[in-house]
C-alpha cells in the first residue's frame, strides 16, 4: 500500500500509505521539492490549493511574556520553500512586509509601532485623554509566504514586555487584532464610527451580537506558568461603560477560531 504522486502519468514520488482527513490533499509546494505538505483543500485535476497549508508552521524559541531586554527571538520553519514575513504593529503580515532573516533583539528597538493610544474611542459627550505616555510592548506577528506572495500559514503572534527584573508580580494579558476590525469607522468595535455619524447611538461600541464580534489573538502569561496563546472572538461588553475610554471586553472561544474552550 503506497501513495503515488503523478504528473502526466509519470511517477514523481511515492510514499507509504498515509491517513488524510476528508477534503484535504498532499503535494509539493514546488515540483520535486521535499517535504510534502498537507493542503487544507483538495483540488483534483487542478493545481494544488493556493491557500493555507495545514502543516506549515513557524517554530519559535520563546513564548511571549516578560523579557529583560537582553533576549532574542528566533523564528524558523521546516518548509524551506516558504519565507517568514513579520510586522511589529500587531497587524497580519502581508506580502510586502519585511522578511525575518535572523534573531531579533527583544529590547526597546523592537517596540510596537501601533498608534492606537491616540484614537478617540469614547462617546462625543465624554472627555477623552490621549495616552501620550502609554507604554509600548513588543508585538511580533509572523506568517509563511510562498515566492509569489501568498500567505500559506496561520499567523503566529508573540507579545513581550521589557522589564528591569523578572520579579514582576502581575500576569501579562495581550489582545492583538486587525486595525480595521477595532478602529475603522465602518467595522471598528471600539470607536464611535458610522453608528454615531448616522445618529444610531453613541458609537459602534454600543452594537451587540455576532455581527460585532471580531477575531483576535489572545495571550496570557504569568511567571512559572505555561501561558496561553489562542485565536478568539472579541466583543465589547457591558452597559453604559461601553461609552467610556476604558471598556469591558468579552472573549469567545469557538471551533472556527481554532479552539472550543480555554
Amino acid at each position: 500500500n503506497q501513495l503515488e504522486l503523478l504528473k502526466n502519468d509519470s511517477l514523481i514520488q511515492n510514499y507509504p500509505r498515509l491517513q488524510i482527513a476528508p477534503g484535504r490533499s498532499i503535494g509539493f509546494i514546488k515540483e520535486n521539492h521535499l517535504p510534502i505538505v498537507l493542503y487544507e483543500r483538495s483540488s483534483p485535476f487542478l493545481p494544488n490549493y493556493s491557500g493555507l497549508i495545514s502543516n506549515a508552521h513557524i517554530e519559535s524559541n520563546r513564548r511571549g511574556g516578560y523579557t529583560l531586554g537582553q533576549d532574542s527571538l528566533e523564528l524558523t520553519t521546516r518548509l524551506n520553500d516558504l519565507k517568514i514575513r513579520f510586522t511589529t504593529d500587531g497587524t497580519i503580515p502581508q506580502r510586502h512586509n519585511a522578511l525575518f532573516e535572523g534573531p531579533m533583539a527583544l529590547d526597546e528597538s523592537a517596540y510596537s509601532t501601533s498608534t492606537s493610544n491616540s484614537i478617540v474611542n469614547t462617546a462625543a459627550q465624554l472627555n477623552w485623554h490621549a495616552s501620550d505616555s502609554a507604554r509600548k510592548n513588543i508585538v511580533i506577528s509572523a506568517a509563511l509566504f510562498d515566492d509569489v506572495g501568498r500567505r500559506r500559514s496561520q499567523v503566529l503572534v508573540r507579545t513581550f514586555e521589557v522589564v528591569a527584573q523578572k520579579s514582576q508580580p502581575l500576569p501579562i494579558i495581550s489582545i492583538n487584532g486587525e486595525w480595521n476590525d477595532l478602529y475603522s469607522d465602518e467595522n471598528g468595535i471600539l470607536v464611535p464610527g458610522v453608528t454615531a455619524f448616522q445618529g444610531r447611538g453613541d458609537g459602534n461600541f454600543e452594537q451587540r451580537g455576532r455581527d460585532w464580534e471580531r477575531e483576535v489573538n489572545f495571550e496570557f502569561y504569568e511567571l512559572g506558568g505555561p501561558g496561553l496563546n489562542v485565536r478568539a472572538g472579541l466583543r465589547v461588553h457591558g452597559g453604559s461603560g461601553r461609552k467610556n475610554q476604558q471598556k469591558g471586553l468579552r472573549l469567545y472561544a469557538r471551533k472556527s477560531y481554532g479552539t472550543e474552550s480555554f
